[in-house]
């Protein structure tokens, strides 16, 4: 078969870019398996906001949703995320999407930024611009979903200095990550 130009595409995977737990604890969002991982993950907390699953530890939290990643597909599947639980779980689940930039969508055209802000924001998609997660790990506290982790987070200005950073910990029932790629081998 002739051809002037060969494409090889063979995919990429998420790079949790040697972030702790990552592989163990978040969902990747990159194929159809993943696809059907995140399907089944939110039925869970579906499930739990329906019965009236609430935090029980020192710092209650409403469930929580963090989309890691603010590029084309970590903004879309929040805001997809979003409208699936506000639809099927009452709006009782908060969605975060962290990102170490300024911003979501870097790099993209003003409109589009803004767009996507007015549509995150509609939603009641948390921005948590300026951050980025340090670790993730399994949470031990007690009546937690299969899902939950304690992720470290590292807040600093938005411009990524690290001069002021702030670490916090948060905990979160669902951790999808979209930040980064590798080529698939």
């Amino acid at each position: 078969m002739p051809y002037d130009w060969l494409v090889l595409a063979l995919g990429s995977s998420a790079d949790p870019r040697g972030v702790p737990g990552v592989r163990e604890h978040a969902v990747p969002f990159n194929n159809l398996d993943d696809a059907l991982r995140v399907r089944g993950a939110l039925e869970e907390i579906e499930g739990a906001a329906q019965s009236g699953w609430t935090s029980t530890g020192p710092d209650a939290r409403p469930l929580t949703v963090m989309v890691v990643g603010a590029g084309y597909a970590g903004v879309e599947l929040a805001a997809v995320v979003a409208e699936r639980l506000r639809n099927n779980a009452g709006g009782a689940v908060r969605v975060q999407v962290v990102t170490p930039s300024a911003g979501i969508l870097p790099g993209s055209p003003p409109g589009q930024r803004e767009a996507a802000e007015r549509t995150l924001g509609s939603l009641g998609v948390e921005t948590l611009a300026g951050t980025r997660v340090l670790s993730l790990e399994r949470s031990s506290e007690p009546g937690t979903l299969s899902t939950s982790v304690v992720a470290q987070l590292s807040t600093s200005a938005p411009e990524g200095s690290d001069a002021g950073a702030t670490t916090v910990t948060c905990g979160a029932d669902l951790v999808l990550w979209t930040a980064g790629s590798a080529p698939a081998t």
